[in-house]
């Protein structure tokens, strides 16, 4: 359980921040190091909180994509993430490809549907990853 005295982290988001402005994605990664500052006690393995921060970042990108169809606009653009390295290298990340190869099997099953997320159908995921996959393996190492 996290402590409610550790999310006081979060209000100081802009402390610190000049020491990941040359990193390639230096909101998420300082994100992340915030995260994992709060949700240490609950989860110590480092490694398994950046896997779900690397999911959770792609699930706003699809979402954002998701966004952009509901109001007619071209899948062009996704924010791109710390997760955007690991989808980069090929799907690399066997957490965040195992997570969307389960989207694929369950389909409007998929937990994330069933919650709402997509407008709780699984084509529309499947029209946002139609421009996500190549825009990630195009431009997701290209900084």
């Amino acid at each position: 359980r996290l402590r409610p005295d550790r999310l006081s982290e979060f209000y100081k988001l802009p402390k610190n921040f000049e020491a990941y402005e040359n990193r390639k994605y230096a909101d998420s990664e300082y994100m992340m190091s915030v995260v994992k500052n709060v949700v240490y006690e609950v989860e110590p393995d480092n490694r398994q909180i950046e896997s779900y921060f690397d999911i959770f970042e792609c699930l706003l990108s699809l979402m954002s994509g998701y966004e952009k169809i509901k109001n007619g606009k071209p899948l062009d653009w996704f924010p791109l993430g710390h997760y955007a390295i690991n989808l980069g290298n090929n799907y690399s990340s066997s957490e965040i490809r195992d997570f969307l190869i389960q989207a694929d099997s369950q389909q409007d099953k998929w937990p994330p549907i069933v919650a709402g997320m997509f407008g709780g159908a699984y084509e529309n995921l499947v029209k946002v990853r139609e421009g996500f996959d190549p825009f990630i393996q195009k431009y997701a190492n290209r900084w």
